[in-house]
Parts: structure tokens; sequence; C-alpha cells
């Protein structure tokens, strides 16, 4: 399956510097594609990557016209063999930032990954292994922009760990008719971790 998705985005700021009037124009550019599949019933992928030209115009303040780019891609795959006994999730996310301060221009790479088996009757037991942020390089960057300045942050986030999880399902519920009554059509479905 092949997605693709076009976005363009304006915002307008008035403010006053030193008594007159002045205009912050930020204009958005944005592209992105995503290619999924679902091979099998054991197998299913996606490759995504969304670019954003940011250009910004100021009618008084020239030293804040500085344009800049990001670009966020991400690769995930499943692979569950053996009728679900086995499972291994790979999630890959790259932030590449262009354009702004000093120091603030990278590649920041995230990759995650799961794996585990389930036994027991009806693989009703669980046993998985999590780590977060292999490479050990996840971080956030943002960028504000007002009237009378541009302001790049690093923000401390949550870096690499791992995490071992048994889970257990008690109990054998049977399975509800479909019915098309609005609180059917309403429920969320439920999901992997990634």
């Amino acid at each position: 399956q092949f997605n693709t998705n076009t976005r363009l985005g304006f915002n307008r700021t008035p403010g006053m510097i030193n008594g007159e009037k002045n205009i912050n124009d930020n204009i958005d550019i944005s592209q992105g594609i995503t290619i999924s599949s679902n091979i099998s019933k054991n197998v299913d992928f996606s490759v995504s990557t969304t670019g954003t030209y940011t250009i910004v115009n100021s009618s008084l303040q020239a030293n804040l016209d500085q344009n800049y780019y990001i670009q966020e891609s991400n690769i995930r795959l499943y692979f569950s063999p053996n009728n679900g006994k086995l499972f291994v999730g790979n999630n890959i996310n790259n932030m590449l930032y262009s354009g702004l301060s000093e120091g603030f221009d990278q590649s920041v790479w995230l990759w995650n990954i799961e794996g585990g088996f389930r036994f027991a009757k009806n693989n009703k037991a669980e046993l998985k292994v999590i780590i977060f942020d292999l490479l050990n390089q996840n971080n956030s960057i943002s960028r504000t922009i007002s009237d009378v300045a541009i302001t790049d942050v690093f923000t401390n986030v949550l870096t690499r760990y791992g995490m071992l999880t048994f889970t257990y399902i008690i109990g054998n519920f049977k399975e509800p008719e479909p019915d098309d009554s609005p609180w059917r059509r309403m429920r969320p479905g439920g999901g992997r971790t990634w």
C-alpha cells in the first residue's frame, strides 16, 4: 500500500517592536510518503518519511529570516513465525534537522526493538524483552519563533533502557458476536507496542 500527503501551512503573527508594527510570516511546506504491507499473518512492515521546510519572514527583523528543514523517517518491521509463538518487533526512527542554530543541526536515530515468545495453552503466557533507544541517541529538539527572537532548545528525554515483561491472560472469554450497535463501532481495537 502506498500513501502520500502534501501540506501547506501559513501563520501570521503581528507584534510591536520599539513602537513599530512587525509582521512575522511562517510558511510550512510538507511532503510525506508511506509504504506499508501485511505480507502475511506473520510479517508486516511500513516505511515512511515526511519532510517539512519552513520559510520565515519578519517585516522588521531581517535577522529572524532563517528558513529551516526537518525530516522524520521511520521503518517498522514485525515478524511472528510459528503461529505467533515467537515474535520480533523493530522500529527505527530518524529525525534530521537542518538550518537551526549552531550545534542543533544533526541527525538523531531512535531504534527500539522487542522480542519474545508465547507459551502455555492457546499462547496465553508471554515473555517479552524490550530495548528502548538501542543506540542511546534519543533527544528532543524544538524551535520557537517569536516577533523578537528565534529559540532552539534541547530537552532531556528518556534514553536507553531495557525491560522484561511477563503477561498471562486469565480466563477463557468467548469472542463476542459481531453486531452493528454504535458502542461496538466506536470501540478502539488493540495494537502492538509499535
